[in-house]
């Protein structure tokens, strides 16, 4: 019994100076963290691209493009589709993306397909438009799109 009772209380010390040693321990693991991790929360850089396919389809005609939080408008640009140049459009947008907030970007291209109106976002079939989402932004985003007609989709009234 007696080397039990001494067995608990020899435990119980290495337990307690274990515990010591740990919160110590993490206590000062707290002042070596990299500042670059002060910006977990964001906001995060959004560089948006259309890859080479574009360029014989759409290759000098304008493009607009919309960034949304929320579907509120928080940055747009306008340019031109490169016939030449991989990616042939690029828009770098900056610390716009928040941690968990949902965000689309919006473009179309101003290719007046069998009629359409010079610089007015038209229906798809003469304009093509497209949206693409990013839902819970951890970290700066790279995105590059590729051409598939099939996915476009009415977003004019981001523009009109």
């Amino acid at each position: 019994m007696k080397n039990r009772s001494n067995f608990a209380r020899v435990a119980s010390l290495l337990l307690l100076a274990a515990t010591v040693s740990v919160s110590g321990a993490c206590h000062d693991a707290s002042y070596v963290l990299d500042p670059a991790w002060d910006d977990l929360d964001g906001p995060f850089r959004l560089t948006f691209a259309l890859d080479g396919s574009f360029q014989a389809r759409h290759g000098g005609q304008p493009i607009e493009i919309a960034v949304l939080r929320d579907g509120v408008l928080i940055a747009q640009a306008s340019g031109t589709v490169s016939a030449t140049r991989n990616p042939s459009f690029s828009f770098a947008a900056g610390a716009v993306l928040e941690r968990g907030v949902a965000h689309q970007v919006h473009y179309w291209i101003d290719s007046n397909i069998g009629g359409g109106t010079q610089g007015v976002c038209d229906p798809k079939a003469i304009d093509h438009q497209w949206s693409t989402e990013f839902p819970w932004p951890t970290n700066d985003v790279n995105y590059t799109v590729s051409y598939q007609l099939p996915l476009t989709e009415d977003v004019c009234d981001t523009f009109n």
